[in-house]
């Protein structure tokens, strides 16, 4: 009987959850750049050798759209200016400090 209810319990805990994120954006933006900001180094360097290709070298003026925490820094280089687009506020601290310990030039309102 123990296991059933604390199945019970799991699967409604779950039901919960997603249907919270399911009805609230801020908590979905909140659980993503959580995991993003906790784990995302382990996901980020499974996709370095894709993305090298693409961004090496990328310099001049950079509109980058989906920052995120601002994970594309390493290739860039010779940048003009930088603007970076992030409907996601819980990313926007990580952002400035990542552009700024990469000497990114902008201004981080």
């Amino acid at each position: 009987m123990k296991i059933v209810h604390v199945v019970s319990a799991t699967v409604a805990t779950v039901a919960l959850v997603f249907g919270v994120l399911s009805q609230n954006q801020s908590a979905r933006q909140w659980l993503v750049s959580s995991l993003l900001l906790h784990k995302g180094e382990d996901m980020i360097k499974g996709t370095r050798k894709y993305k090298a290709p693409v961004f090496n070298g990328v310099s001049g003026d950079i509109l980058e759209i989906g920052a995120g925490a601002g994970v594309n820094f390493e290739f860039f280089s010779n940048i003009s200016s930088y603007v970076a687009v992030e409907p996601n506020l819980y990313f926007h601290q990580k952002l400035r400090e990542n552009a700024l310990g990469a000497g990114i030039p902008g201004s981080y309102d």
